[in-house]
């Protein structure tokens, strides 16, 4: 049990804290820090994604909670863990110079405490991945994938899926090549690490009395030795024999006294073997010592030490350490350099998500914190990286030799699974099958030797290989096992197949085509129909020069069929059928389908409207055309202060609601009365004339009329004439024009913008109200708060001080407003509106979709109705709201005349007696 100390450190789970922050200055440079926010969207984004991929078309995704952001010693932004719900988590990169998904888990919950290996794991990890980062940026050499990831993730953020409950059944990855292997969940001190809990794995690890819970940890490097060993059940022969019965996978408080002894003495004599140093504060061994002993003293047949001076075991030497042993179901052990010392983890499985590599790792630390990890694919040219320094790998039970490995697919990359590899070496033969997923592995191959494998499966033809193995040398990055030696197999027989199961209409579906007799023909036509009628042919072309695999597709649209128009027309779930004859028999493949039919879709809007004219109103609708190409508007509210009338000049009452416009008419004309000056509103719907759910009436839709509108603008166009931004840091992040998601804005985005102050200014141009005794300023704004931004409108006269109408701060809002800015703005020629932002530094936005500024001559106190006279039916509408104030549902604001504002009292009584009656 010699120990190497001037070559192989001790690996000792040791405490590490990492913090918890909120907004922190940071001093380092960064290509692009992600916000808390962007870290939502990725994930919103990844389980969009993983959900259509995992469960089809009808995946419910799972919620996500707030996302907690941790910082390096140095204040950077390391990760964001976003939880999941009900369970798991995720993390985010903290700079999208790196992959977005680092690592996640479906279940448990991320624990920072100090001594958790994950958090250890991930800071140094993290800080050092930024800094190669940093490098490849300069150089140029930032692999492309690594920014589409990142867009692709936040463009998913917008796929539209309906809430639901969580889901609990989703895929971990959406390409799982060796799911884990290893099903304990195991630790180092105590069930479930809890503090004075049952002794377990510590049970004589001393310094106290056997069974003792405050024993010292065993070490994450023997829980690690006996988690594998656990796997294969060895050894089992004298003088190590443990009753493996009587050690459960997932230790709960229930355990009994003989089990806790059984593990106990299992972790003890691993630790022991290592020759542990024990510590209250953590137990440290070396992995070297580990691959030794589990070959000197467990009876291991091998176990090789890949090490590379401390330095980082280079990406593609790594993944031939590991990922043969997995695929020959053959875990092995990691040494993580974390923040405060080494981890010692199991690694057990791989495979893919989104192109993405992940490896799963069991940490050691009772099931908390076992994640999905994307191991750095860096070499050790970057900043002395070493995350992953040591592996620990072809660990046979007996035997020794190399590990050769790969999968097997048909020419669409489909796994091919009970496919037999036949592998010949030196006179010997071995054989192995190929999974479900297409992989296969053989282990003890002799090294330094040509291997050929011959695949075989009935019905299909495969080409054999003929591979070297090499050496794997102990203390070394010298490995001799091979990975990825894949086959592709083709059918005997034409295969034809749809690239999916269920297709949706309006999607485009491919058709893949296989066969041998077809190498060279570079393009094929197959005839595809629907049971509706339609007949269309789809040229295919192949994939690869002289591959045989050719792929083709075709849109489907949901309308009436149009033969040989290229375009599948299908409605209510219609089948679809390839054939191809392939000289044998004639295949054909069949796709069901389901039609998205939905009510059309009505859209609410603000209109501006001139004092005392009509103003033609456009009302936007949208559906998909079934089930008939007939689309009708129908009235269902009035405005309040206005008179609506149809295309054709008749006004609607009260009395007709709810009110088809004639002729399928989209428009409606609106005239306020001559003493409005505010908002009003009415509402419609669309009706395609089907049936609920597919069809019949849309949701309502609410128009806003700003009535004695003297300037309006819905930026449409980008920033009209006439405005000004104030860059208040002169470093472009400021107010900028946007139509994101189809929306024309103006937005200052404090989180696109990162780790910088934020002081904007948007100013409109003059305008003039010196005719008006009423002035009122109306907007539509999305203020979206975080911490301490503030958004102050303001208003000025005569170029003089700004004068301030409304504040945000604290809270979100999201509202078309009305303020009354009379006592400011009355009477002056010269008055202009600022949108403000401060105090800013990585929060979040604010949006302004649209302006105006209403002006009347005169106005008449009291004249609720608006119609220049203060009468019965004034006093009416104050008398149905009595008493009632803005939470209340029979409030109505227009009663509320008096100050204070807010409830609506004889003080409002008093204002229409005091004007009773009078008007122009």
């Amino acid at each position: 049990m010699k120990r190497l100390l001037d070559y192989h450190k001790r690996v000792r789970c040791a405490v590490v804290v990492l913090g918890l922050c909120g907004m922190v200055l940071v001093g380092g440079a960064w290509a692009a820090p992600v916000s808390s926010h962007r870290a939502e969207q990725v994930v919103r984004g990844w389980l969009h994604i993983k959900g259509r991929t995992a469960l089809g078309l009808e995946a419910r995704h799972k919620r996500i909670g707030p996302a907690s952001t941790y910082y390096g010693p140095r204040g950077e932004c390391l990760y964001h863990v976003v939880p999941l719900e009900p369970q798991g988590f995720v993390i985010v990169a903290g700079d999208d110079q790196a992959e977005p998904v680092i690592a996640f888990s479906m279940a448990g919950r991320f624990e920072p405490s100090a001594g958790v290996p994950l958090a250890d794991v991930l800071e140094r990890d993290l800080s050092r991945r930024f800094a190669t980062a940093a490098d490849r940026l300069r150089q140029r050499s930032v692999p492309s994938r690594i920014p589409r990831r990142w867009e692709q993730l936040q463009e998913a953020d917008d796929i539209p899926q309906p809430p639901s409950d969580p889901i609990t059944n989703m895929t971990d990855l959406d390409d799982v090549r060796v799911p884990p292997l290893v099903a304990s969940t195991w630790g180092q001190t105590t069930v479930g690490n809890y503090i004075n809990g049952l002794s377990l794995y510590n049970y004589y690890t001393g310094p106290y009395e056997d069974g003792n819970s405050n024993n010292y940890p065993c070490g994450c490097v023997a829980t690690s030795m006996v988690q594998l060993m656990r796997y294969h059940e060895h050894p089992t022969a004298s003088p190590w024999y443990f009753n493996y019965g009587l050690m459960p996978l997932v230790p709960k408080s229930t355990i009994t006294l003989a089990q806790r002894q059984e593990i106990g003495r299992f972790c003890f004599a691993a630790a022991e073997a290592v020759d542990t140093q024990y510590g209250a504060s953590g137990s440290s061994a070396s992995l070297y010592d580990a691959a030794h002993e589990l070959v000197d003293t467990f009876g291991f047949g091998q176990g090789i030490y890949g090490y590379n001076q401390g330095n980082n075991i280079g990406a593609a030497v790594l993944l031939q350490m590991i990922n043969p042993n997995l695929d020959a179901r053959l875990p092995v052990l990691l040494g993580l350099d974390g923040a405060s010392g080494g981890h010692a983890v199991v690694c057990d499985g791989y495979g893919y998500d989104a192109g993405t590599l992940y490896h799963h790792l069991n940490m050691g630390w009772s099931g908390l914190s076992d994640v999905w990890y994307a191991l750095p694919d860096v070499d050790a040219t970057y900043h002395e990286f070493n995350t992953v320094d040591v592996c620990v790998y072809n660990l046979f039970t007996s035997g020794t030799g190399q590990v050769v490995s790969g999968r097997v697919t048909d020419p669409f990359g489909a796994p091919l699974s009970g496919v037999s590899m036949g592998l010949s070496a030196r006179g010997s033969t071995f054989s192995t099958l190929t999974d479900l997923r297409g992989v296969y592995g053989q282990r003890q191959l002799p090294s330094n030797t040509n291997v050929t494998i011959t695949p075989s499966k009935r019905d299909w033809t495969f080409t054999a290989r003929t591979v070297k193995t090499g050496w794997s040398i102990q203390r070394t990055q010298t490995c001799g096992n091979l990975w990825a030696v894949d086959f592709v197999g083709y059918p005997a027989v034409g295969l034809i197949r749809f690239d999916r199961e269920v297709y949706v209409a309006g999607q485009t579906v491919t058709i893949q085509l296989a066969d041998a007799a077809l190498i060279g023909r570079q393009q094929y036509d197959v005839l595809v129909t629907t049971t509706a009628g339609d007949q269309e042919s789809v040229q295919l072309t192949e994939t690869a020069t002289n591959s045989g695999a050719f792929e083709g597709s075709i849109p489907t649209a949901e309308a009436g069929w149009i033969a040989g128009d290229g375009v599948l027309q299908v409605w209510d779930g219609q089948t679809l059928t390839v054939t191809y004859p392939d000289g044998t028999t004639t295949d054909s493949a069949t796709i069901e389908g389901t039609a998205t039919l939905e009510p059309p879709t009505a859209y609410g809007q603000l209109a501006y409207v001139p004092t005392g004219q009509a103003t033609t109103i456009l009302l936007e609708v949208e559906d998909d055309g079934f089930p008939q190409q007939i689309l009708h508007c129908v009235v269902t509210s009035l405005p309040a202060y206005g008179i609506l009338k149809d295309a054709q000049g008749r006004t609607i009452t009260t009395d007709d609601l709810p009110y088809t416009l004639p002729q399928q008419g989209r428009t409606v004309d609106y005239t306020p009365g001559d003493c409005f000056v505010g908002l009003d509103e009415f509402a419609f719907v669309a009706d395609d004339g089907g049936d609920a759910p597919q069809g019949g009436w849309s949701d309502p839709a609410g128009i806003t009329v700003a009535a004695a509108a003297v300037m309006g603008t819905h930026f449409e166009q980008g920033l009209p004439a006439g405005w000004q931004v104030i860059d208040g840091y002169a470093d472009g992040m400021t107010w900028q024009w946007s139509d994101a998601e189809g929306y024309a804005m103006m937005l200052v985005d404090s989180d696109a913008a990162g780790k910088v102050w934020m002081d904007e200014q948007l100013i409109s141009p003059p305008v003039d109200c010196s005719a008006f005794q009423v002035v009122k300023l109306v907007y539509d704004h999305d203020f979206y708060f975080n911490e301490d931004e503030i958004g102050d409108v303001d208003v000025r006269v005569d170029g003089g001080p700004w004068q301030r109408v409304r504040r945000y701060q604290g809270a979100d809002d999201w509202a078309v407003v009305e303020l009354d800015v009379s006592n400011v703005a009355a009477g002056r020629a010269n008055v202009q509106i600022r949108w403000r932002y401060h105090n800013a530094f990585w929060d979040w936005y604010w949006a302004l979709f649209s302006v105006g500024v209403l002006g009347s001559p005169s106005a008449v106190p009291g004249d609720v109705n608006a119609d220049c006279r203060v009468n019965l039916s004034d006093f009416a509408r104050l008398a149905a709201s009595w008493n009632t104030i803005e939470q209340n549902p029979a409030w109505d604001g227009a009663c509320d005349l008096a100050e204070p504002r807010g409830l609506i009292n004889v003080e409002d009584l008093q204002v229409l007696v005091d004007y009773w009656l009078s008007g122009p």
